[in-house]
């Protein structure tokens, strides 16, 4: 399944939406796909989205959690997919990524569109307080205070909180409330975009598989 998370402020910001997803159906056709608005201003461009494909299913749930928000969403609403591509809508592939798709519960295929196979987009804990902060002052215990690693320690960042992962990999981080942290900020959603990367890579290390950037194009989303 792919599940697209989306927020369009106007129209005429939609083109990447539709560019994702007209590459979605280029490349993957057999996949179905979900997208969830968070709250959009302008929910215009749905009418078009029907029109490229009545098969896609929009989720319109006002979803306030940003990506967080909208992948748990879609997940608890079909749980019984065997993998999950998770993008946000200004994340538009360029060719087929077969390859980088998870073969078992250990692996995760994460977007590095900044860097490329050799140097990855890293980010460090330390070059962001005000996320670190953030989490420091969720009320669930997640059980992920061992990993608020500080600036000597990098780690590959799912960025724009976008990744392929299967299914049993995810059971088992809702397993330990990983699901429970409510994003309703802009801070909030980058610190759970680091967060993502914490739990895959080092509190279940994972096996991160990296979709090198001339795979995958981060276009402007007018925001």
């Amino acid at each position: 399944m792919i599940g697209i998370s989306t927020r369009i402020q106007e129209s005429r910001h939609a083109d990447s939406l539709f560019n994702s997803i007209a590459k979605w159906r280029e490349f993957h056709p057999e996949e179905n796909i979900v997208i969830v608005d968070s709250a959009s201003p302008d929910k215009s461009y749905m009418e078009k989205v029907k029109s490229m494909d009545p098969k896609i299913t929009i989720e319109d749930i006002d979803n306030t959690g940003y990506e967080s928000g909208a992948w748990w969403h879609i997940f608890n609403t079909y749980p019984n997919e065997e993998r999950y591509f998770f993008f946000q809508d200004s994340m538009v592939i360029n060719k087929p990524v077969d390859q980088f798709i998870p073969k078992s519960s250990s692996e995760v295929a994460i977007c590095c569109e900044h860097g490329t196979d050799s140097e990855p987009h890293r980010a460090g804990w330390a070059n962001d307080v005000g996320a670190k902060n953030w989490v420091c002052t969720q009320p669930v215990n997640c059980d992920y205070g061992d990993y608020l690693v500080d600036g000597n320690i990098n780690f590959l960042v799912a960025v724009h909180c976008s990744f392929i992962v299967q299914r049993d990999t995810l059971e088992k981080i809702k397993s330990k409330n990983f699901d429970k942290v409510k994003v309703d900020c802009k801070l909030g959603s980058r610190a759970m975009e680091r967060m993502w990367g914490i739990v895959f890579f080092h509190h279940e290390k994972l096996n991160e598989i990296i979709i090198p950037g001339d795979y995958i194009s981060k276009e402007h989303g007018g925001r």
